[in-house]
This record gives C-alpha cells, structure tokens and sequence, in this order.
C-alpha cells in the first residue's frame, strides 16, 4: 500500500488532514471523477499531484494529462518536480508518445490540431486547474471532451460557480456531479488548529481636491449627455475615478478608433472613448487637470512609508493606472527591467515593479513576484487582472485595492 504521508514529506509538503482524506476517499472511486472546489490556498494542486502520484505507485494509471493556464504552467511544472513525477511539456500537435504523464496549456488544448491529438490518447486520468474556464459558448468548452473520454477527471477551481448557472451544470456534468468544497474555517475547525493568519482591513477615505472634482464632474456630465453604449459609460467613470491624471493624458493621445468587446478589457478604453461625441472637449480637460494634486496617490504614498519592510500588492482594474502608479512611485529610482506592459525598478531598499496582462508573453509573473519579494526589503508589486489566477502571493503580507 502507498504511503501518502511519505509522498508528502518527500516532496517537501507540510501534513494537512484534509488533503490525506481527499486523496484517501479518491483512491477508493475505481475511477476518479470529482470537481475540488475548495478555497483559495488550501493546496489543491497538491492534492492533484499527491492523488496522481498514489494512483501511478499503484499501477491504476499510466497516461495522465495536465492540463493548467499558461500563467501557471512554470508553477505546475515546479511542482510535478517537487512530486518526482516525470512528465512530457507539450509544445507541438506532433508530440512523441510512450510517456505517462503530459503537461500542456489550456489555450494549447483546445484548439483543433493539439485537441485531435490528445484525443488519440486513452487517458486514465485528466486533471484541469482553473476549470471554471471551462464555459459554454467559448472555445475551451472544447476540453469537456476529453474530460468525458478520460478514464477519471479531476476539475480543480475555488470558483466552481461564477454566476452563469448553465456553465456550472455543464462543469458539473463532466463529473456527475460530484463536488467537493472546503473553506478556511472548515479546514482550522478540522485540524484543531489555527493554520491560516487573521484578516484585518481598513477602508482609507481620501477627499478628492478641488481640481479633481472638477474634472471628475465634467466627465461625468459629459459621459451622461453622450451618446454611448451604457457598459462603456460605466467603465469610463470607473477608470476615471481610479486615477484621473492618467486618464486625462490618455484622452490625449485619442485619434478615434471602433469600440469593441476587446477593447473593454482591462481598462483598454482609447477606441471606445475615441467614439464619444465631443470627446475632443475633453481633451482640452486633459491639459487643464492633468497636472493637479492626485490626493489618492499622496494617500498610497504615505501608506507605503509606514509598511518599511512589507511586501505590498497594490492591485487596479486599469493597465493605465499601474504603469502610471509605476511611474509616479519610481521618480529618481533606477529602471533595472521593463518591456510591453511590465517595469521593475531599484529605489535602494524598496524595489517596485508593476505588470498587466501584456506581460504575459514576456515574464513568469510567478518567478518575477517572488524574486521582486525576496530581493528587496520593501517590495511593491502593482498589478492587475493578471495576478487574479493562479499566482502565488504567499510572501506577500500586505494588499491595496486601489479602485475600492
């Protein structure tokens, strides 16, 4: 019989009872076929990898596939290291057989070619992270099918339902139903212990000045007069109120353009706003405003220099604003890295980097966080979106939503 407990020290894993009982109730299914749903943090990789690896020394599987987002595929390939389990990365529709485990990305996955290749596999066992993306009417719904064909399946997300009530049947279908969830305060109740820190949290009210409102208020009046689709005048608002400096030189830079789906996301407003009538009106704004007083960055300021010493996630909605908190936060500071979407900058005993999603291509967000971390006594890691999946943020203490 297998020792889950050897396999856990092996890999250098502390001993949680809900992750031995996970993988010890799963080993008695003939063929694993359940959806783990349990809270951010709570190691359900592990428990992937520790039921993977019993189920290989036992000799019940002998092809399994991994599939994860690409954010997280260093991460995963880190860990199937740390587990000893051998494993294929799958780059190509054209990949060698004869090993037993493959790793590939979800993106990868569903397109047609590498789908029509994995399907020729008769997989014991699929496991996919961040399975909630596993939608109707997208393309990666296309996993499904291997999920289905596949001897067992292993569907891993903390956010099982994201309010689409026919996406969550549909994920739930693929493993008939079958759902397991724990949260925080059931796992500290089942240990006897209290394994997780406590949460406080303070709301910081900062009065606008008087140029701001200014500005704020006749981009509202205007937004509310215009011609415009309703989501792009509520996102518009929100991005102003998030840093109107940098919205203002934005609107600067606005030749016009067409508005679309994509141009929604993550504060990529220029062709949308580029469409709104009188939009040059604003322009002239941009100049006026552009150089007031940002009370909420004097306020981000003053915070930070009482966290000497703490690692700092400032998160925002807007690519626009990181880079321009970046800017601001970094003046006299020496520029060590930077690309499409990310810097990083030396200011002696504080290092500060920032990313958005169009640093995907072009860094490990896990690697770049955790070095930012470790090699500056006070780290300030300003993101977006990016570090909402799949990112591991444990050394970092203390966190700032800059929009709430």
């Amino acid at each position: 019989m297998v020792s889950l407990v050897e396999i856990l020290r092996q890999a250098g894993k502390e001993l949680y009872r809900h992750q031995l009982d996970f993988v010890s109730d799963a080993l008695w299914l003939p063929r694993p076929r359940l959806l783990l749903a349990d809270d951010v943090g709570l190691g359900k990789t592990i428990e992937a990898l520790l039921l993977v690896k019993a189920l290989m020394e036992l000799g019940r599987v002998n092809h399994v596939l991994v599939v994860v987002p690409r954010a997280v595929l260093s991460q995963w390939a880190g860990e199937l290291e740390k587990f000893e389990i051998p494993y294929f990365l799958v780059e190509s529709s054209e990949f060698p057989l004869g090993h037993r485990v493959y790793l590939v990305t979800m993106d990868r996955a569903k397109v047609p070619d590498y789908l029509e290749a994995l399907s020729r596999i008769a997989w014991d066992l699929v496991v996919v992270d961040e399975a909630h993306k596993i939608r109707l009417d997208t393309q990666r719904a296309n996993l499904a099918h291997l999920c289905r064909k596949a001897g067992g399946c292993l569907l891993l997300t903390a956010t099982p339902h994201t309010g689409e009530e026919e996406d969550y049947r549909f994920l739930t279908s693929l493993v008939g139903g079958l759902v397991v969830r724990r949260e925080k305060r059931d796992v500290e109740e089942y240990e006897g212990r209290r394994i997780f820190p406590r949460l406080s949290y303070w709301v910081v009210q900062v009065r606008a000045s008087r140029e701001e409102g200014q500005a704020l208020f006749s981009l509202l009046t205007k937004l509310r007069s215009a011609d415009v689709e309703p989501i792009v005048r509520v996102v518009v608002e929100k991005r102003a109120m998030s840093s109107p400096a940098s919205f203002f030189k934005t609107l600067g830079r606005v030749v016009g353009g067409v508005c679309d789906a994509a141009a929604l996301e993550e504060g990529e407003l220029d062709a949308c706003i580029g469409n709104l009538a009188g939009w040059r009106d604003l322009v002239e704004l941009a100049g006026r405003f552009a150089s007031a007083p940002d009370r909420k960055l004097d306020a981000l300021r003053k915070l930070l220099g009482l966290w000497r010493g703490r690692k700092v996630l400032v998160f925002t909605e807007y690519a626009a604003t990181a880079e321009y908190l970046f800017q601001q936060l970094t003046q006299g500071c020496r520029v060590v890295d930077s690309g499409d979407g990310f810097a990083k900058a030396d200011c002696g005993g504080l290092g500060v980097m920032y990313a958005t999603a169009k640093a995907r291509e072009k860094i490990d967000v896990n690697v770049e966080a955790s070095l930012l971390a470790s090699s500056f006594d006070t780290a300030v890691f300003i993101s977006t979106d990016i570090m909402s999946e799949g990112v591991n943020l444990q050394m970092y203490d203390v966190v700032v939503n800059y929009e709430v």
